[in-house]
């Protein structure tokens, strides 16, 4: 990739960039998940279900109001709320509950989890 001015990444001699850009893509891909995830999370612990709320309170990272309204109005069909309403139930499905804010864990912990959840 190299070369080029409009090119705004480098890539080492030898690396594949159709596989950098694949990496790329799958980790903005997650944050972005992450950060609807959290706007939502926060809008409904804020406001309820006032989707009006929800439409005024726009995340930082959203560049354009209309595309946050149009996420709320997503959000709020019955469509969505059914498949987050089982993908919740699929989550808590083993009794456990799936923490995400500790941190990355090392293999004797989740070993030891494992362990645990099995006695």
């Amino acid at each position: 990739m190299q070369g080029s001015s409009q090119q705004q990444a480098r890539f080492r001699e030898g690396e594949d960039p159709d596989h950098c850009k694949y990496v790329m893509e799958a980790i903005a891909t997650k944050r972005y998940s992450q950060e609807l995830y959290e706007a939502r999370d926060l809008c409904f612990k804020k406001f309820g279900r006032d989707k009006e709320a929800w439409k005024n309170h726009i995340p930082h990272w959203c560049l354009d109001d209309p595309h946050w309204h149009g996420l709320c109005d997503i959000f709020f069909t019955e469509d969505w709320q059914d498949l987050s309403k089982k993908n919740q139930n699929n989550r808590t499905l083993s009794g456990l509950k799936v923490a995400h804010h500790c941190g990355s864990a090392s293999s004797h912990q989740h070993f030891g989890k494992l362990v645990s959840f099995i006695k």
